[in-house]
Formats: C-alpha cells, structure tokens, sequence
C-alpha cells in the first residue's frame, strides 16, 4: 500500500493559529489530506461529530480544556476511541506527561518546535498503520460474510440442519466451536478451551504439533495430509473459505466427527490457516479478531522495532514478544528470557540504573521510561528506549510489570548526524562572515592609509623637510608590512580551510624554529626594547609539521610583540610529561581580561585588541594557530591576567 495514494483526515487542535498554519503546511506539501483546525476543545468536538478524522494533533496545553482533559473526553465516546492522538508541547517530556499522555489514550508525542522531516516521518508510520487496520479490516469483512453465506448454503442443504430457528439459536448458544490456527506445515500455534473440551489436548500439548498428525485415524496420515494440502491450496483463494466434513482422533483413541471450514490467512509474511471446528456463530468471530489483533500488533512492532515483555512477580518469568527477540538478537527458540540475559549485553552503568528503576517498579509502583545501550552477541550497537509500569490485581496488590522495548538507534544517529551538520554549518557561517570581516575591515584600512599616505606624498613632495619625508615613507612601510603580514594569514588561512596544507609530522629541533621565528621577528623587537629570550634546551626534539609549528610560534611571538610595552620581555620555555611537550610563549605586557580569554581560538567571535603601539590584529592568527595545533591532535590554550602579562601554551603529543 502507497501512502500517496490515499486521502487521510486530520484534526489539529491548537490554541496557536501559527502552529496550526505552520503544521497544515508541512503536512500538506508531503500528504494527500483533509486538515480541519480547532482552536479549543469544543470546536474539536464538534468537528469530529461532523466529519471523519484518521489521527487527531493535540496540543498539550490550552485554555479552559487542556489537551490531556479534551484526549479523555474524545476516548470516552465510543465512535472516537479509535483515532490515534499525538500530543504537541513545547515543555520538555517528563515522566509525568508521558504517563498522562498514555493513560489517557495518547499513542505518541511530538516536541515543539519540530522539524518538518521529523512530522513527516511520524505521520507517515501512522498512516501506514491506518491503511494496514483498513485492510485487514476489509478482508475480515469479506471473509464473514463469504463464510456466512456458505454456512447458510449448507444448512439449507443438509436435512439434518433443517430446524426451526428457535431450535437453531438453542444448538448455536451452547455451542463451544474449536478454534486453531496451523501455518503451512501444519504446525499448530494457536488452540482455544474448545479445542481442548473437543479434541481431548491441552495447549501445551498441541502447539507446534502436526495438526494432521494429532487428529487422523491410525493408517490414515498421509491420506488425511494429501487432502488437507489440496483444501489448503484452494483456501488460498482469498475469496473463499473451505468446508469440508471429517472424522477426527481424539486423545483416547475416540473417533469423533467434525464439520470444518479452513480459511487462509498472511500474518507477518507467513502463510497461515485457520481452522473452525463447528464454529458457525460467535466463536469464528472472536477467532478472527483475535487473528487480526495479533496480526496489526506484530506488524506495528515490526514497523516502529517496538517490543514488548511481561514480568510475572508471582513466577518470577519474564515473557518477550516475537520482536522483542528481533531487537536483543537472540533465537527465540532456543533462548529462555531472563533479567541476567539482558544485563549480560548492557553497559554497566546502564545496569544500575536498570535494577534502580525496576526495583521502584516492583516495590513502589513508580512508572520508568530509560535510555539504554546494548551490544548484542553478533557485536551490533543499539540505543534503546525502555518503559515498564506495575499491572495491580483488584486488591490492589502489584501482580506483574509489563513494558515495552523501542530500538532508537537510527534515531539517534541521525540526531547526532543533524547536530553536527549544524555545527558545521555555523562554523561554516563563522568563517564566512570572517573572511568578509577581513577584506571588508582589516585589509581596507591599511590599504586606505597606504593610499593616503602615497597620495600626501606624491601632491607635497617639495613642501616635506627630509625628516617629514623619512617619517611619512617609515609610516607606509608599517601599512605596506602590515598588509603583507594579514594577506600572508589569510592565504595560509584560505588554503587551511580548503584542505590545501598537507599535515607532515617529522622529528626536528625545537629550538631551530624558535631560532628562526626570532630573526624574523627581532627588528620589530627591537623597535620596541623587547627582549626575546629561549630558554629551551639546546636539543629538544619534537615530532611535529615543521611549517604549521612555525606558523604557530611566529604568530605567538608577533602577538606577544604588539602587546608588550618597551623595555619588556618575551620568554619562550618547554617542559615536558609522559605524554606530551608543552611549549609557552610568556609575555611582560598588558595581560588579557578574564573575560576576553573566552573569545580567542573562535572563528565564530570577533575580538581584537590594540597594541601598546597602536599595533592592530584581525584576531585571524590564534585561529590559525588553533587549527595547527588540532592538526596534531595537541591543545593551546592562554593563562593571563590584566597587568600581568599572558602565557600562550601548546601541547603537542609525543606520539
């Protein structure tokens, strides 16, 4: 069945005109659909006694009739117990609103605010649901009535059933019809008291047992089985059902004779039949509910991975539906449930908090619902959603705990996968607007003064004295440099960001890159009194990218340059530990604010500072230097105070 085949009807019921425009529209671009809206209980009310509705959205909370309350009074009528309710808040899902929800009939919940692919994939497993109930409600149909009328054909053709109707109702409400249900090879797996009272076994006897087997005359298997192979070939015709008259071993020896119908059956991809023994009223009904009930019930678990289990108190045995074994892996054959086989696949700590909320389940009759890993014996990881609550006998006393188990994993992988697409995505953003920042802010500036700077100079060359000249000339080198020095980041910066540096570790001399980050960097130094001091030992191996390491102690150097005062000093020193080389760059400077320590390293905040000469930075740097040192798996971090200079430090690991 195509879901985009079928209209479905639903209710959204919001005191929120925005929440029920913005969801009417992300369901009506992925669903063919009849939305009506209701602002309130009441109108709810009345358009469902006007209109058919398929599942009903409701708002948690609403004036005057909040949603758990409008849930009730919609369960309580008869002709609405059936239509699915998915409850929408924007409060967090405690404890408390799930038990409400559940109790008062809720199937679901739906977090504001939500996505679209999240509503879409929740309404598109209920539908699916719908249109699964629908059919199989239509074949039963079909089937009554087709066995009705060849029941009433055959009484009519049988003197022996020719009775007066009063005589008839009499037979049929005494009556106790065998009911069974064998798959095709004919092992029985469902037997009613009936089947019991006529054929003499009980259901532990006869279940998984050759029902050919069980009832046929000595000598006459293979004929009895030839037989009921071709009657089963013919009930496959969905159409009809087949009648057939035998005569049946009961346990004891006794021969017995049966009118049976045999009608054919697929449950959770499996050929089924059922068989009537003398079932020509009430009991074929009840038997094709049952068949029914179990069919949408082992669908429905197949469809979300949703088990079941049943803990007996009193037994002390635990009962695991069909995909409940599906979802742990293990043979439902050959495996006995039991607390100890769960927690054998569990994380340990999720093992406490399982024995905490069960033991409260028994003893207290407090309601749980928990996360929890598995990994089962085939070594697959699964996250799962647990829920257990206490079952009570009419004294009150708690009898047994019943839950159910849901397998998450997908969900929670692709929760995982959406965070860090967005994280993503906003630094994406963050470099983005960086690089605008850049050309828009700290390249024009330069680029601006230089042009002023040539355009003084070239319009009054002959009115500056030498020394106006000098100082004018000294004033374009700065920008000039400074230029050079904020296009040398942002290319080595562009090219980081486009996977263009390729990362080669190899073994080299710390104190060589110190060295030549010095030469480099000593005329501004100088310029400013600044002492620049290794007090690294002369051979100190590191494993490192030559070319980002430098990038990173130049950086560290320039910045510690800008923002010390003349006549003050810059120490590099090294100390090391089992696992790791720490190197620090110390200044004498201004020191940094607690404050703003927080800022530095993020592409996604824009802080810079002036320097004791006016120097100015783009912040650009440290992030370079960030994404270095994370190329090496190491860390960097500042240690500062306002007054007392700061300590840049980098660890690197050793191996």
């Amino acid at each position: 069945m195509n879901i985009s085949d079928y209209t479905f009807n639903i209710l959204i019921v919001d005191d929120s005109n925005f929440f029920r425009v913005t969801a009417r529209k992300m369901i009506e671009e992925n669903f063919k659909v009849r939305i009506f809206e209701a602002s309130n209980a009441f109108e709810a009310m009345r358009l469902l006694g006007n209109h058919p509705v398929d599942l009903i959205l409701l708002d948690v909370n609403m004036p005057e009739v909040d949603g758990f309350k409008a849930a009730k009074i919609i369960k309580h009528q008869e002709r609405y117990a059936n239509i699915p309710i998915i409850f929408c808040t924007a409060m967090p899902p405690t404890k408390e609103i799930v038990h409400r929800s559940f109790d008062v009939g809720g199937i679901d919940f739906l977090n504001k605010p939500f996505t679209e692919a999240e509503i879409v994939r929740l309404l598109a497993l209920y539908f699916r649901f719908i249109l699964r109930e629908r059919e199989v409600t239509r074949k039963i149909l079909e089937n009554q009535q087709q066995l009705q009328k060849e029941i009433e054909e055959r009484k009519h053709a049988e003197q022996a059933l020719r009775l007066s109707e009063e005589k008839f109702k009499k037979i049929t409400s005494s009556a106790y019809d065998a009911i069974t249900m064998i798959n095709n090879d004919n092992k029985i797996n469902f037997w009613n008291e009936a089947a019991f009272r006529i054929f003499g076994y009980t259901n532990e006897e006869a279940t998984n047992t050759d029902f050919v087997k069980l009832i046929s005359p000595p000598g006459k298997y293979q004929l009895y089985k030839a037989n009921f192979e071709n009657l089963k070939f013919a009930a496959r015709d969905l159409e009809s059902s087949k009648h057939f008259e035998i005569q049946a071993l009961r346990k004891g020896g006794q021969i017995i004779d049966l009118e049976v119908s045999i009608s054919y059956v697929y449950i959770e991809s499996e050929e089924n039949f059922i068989i009537i023994a003398r079932d020509i009223t009430q009991k074929k009904i009840e038997a094709m509910q049952l068949a029914r009930s179990e069919a949408l019930l082992s669908e429905a678990e197949a469809i979300v991975h949703f088990g079941s289990w049943e803990f007996d108190l009193a037994t002390q045995k635990i009962t695991w539906s069909k995909e409940l074994y599906r979802i742990y892996e293990f043979d439902p054959d050959t495996t006995t449930p039991t607390l100890e086989l769960i927690t054998s696949i569990m994380k340990s700590d999720d093992i406490d908090i399982l024995k905490q909320v069960g033991d409260k389940a028994v003893n207290e009759g407090i309601p749980y619902n928990i996360e929890y890993e598995i990994i089962t014996l085939s070594g697959n990881r699964k996250i799962l959603e647990g829920r257990g609550r206490p079952v009570y006998d009419k004294d009150g006393k708690i009898i047994k705990i019943v839950g159910t188990v849901m397998d998450i994993t997908e969900k929670k992988l692709a929760q995982i996968k959406l965070e860090q697409y967005l994280e993503e995505l906003k630094e994406a953003n963050a470099t983005k607007d960086k690089f605008f920042s850049i050309i828009a802010h700290d390249l024009k500036n330069p680029f601006g003064a230089l042009k002023n700077l040539t355009e003084i100079l070239k319009d009054m060359y002959n009115e500056f004295s030498e020394e106006e000249k000098t100082e004018i000339i000294s004033e374009m080198y700065k920008s000039a440099h400074k230029v050079y020095e904020l296009l040398e980041n942002l290319l080595t910066w562009s090219r980081s960001q486009r996977g263009k540096i390729e990362f080669q570790p190899e073994e080299t001399n710390l104190k060589l890159i110190i060295y030549n980050s010095f030469e480099l960097l000593k005329e501004a130094a100088n310029k400013k009194n600044i002492k620049l001091t290794d007090a690294t030992p002369d051979e100190f191996i590191i494993n490192c990218d030559v070319n980002m390491i430098t990038t990173v102690v130049r950086n560290l150097v320039s910045n510690a340059i800008k923002f010390t005062p003349e006549g003050g000093e810059i120490k590099i020193f090294t100390e090391e530990n089992d696992q790791e080389v720490i190197v620090s760059v110390q200044d004498s400077g201004i020191g940094i604010a607690k404050e703003d320590i927080a800022k530095l390293f993020r592409i996604d905040v824009h802080h810079t500072t002036i320097g004791t000469s006016d120097e100015k930075g783009t912040g650009l740097g440290l992030i370079l230097c960030k994404e270095f040192i994370d190329n090496h798996n190491g860390r960097i971090w500042v240690e500062s105070e306002p007054g007392r200079g700061a300590t840049f430090k980098f660890a690197l690991p050793k191996k």
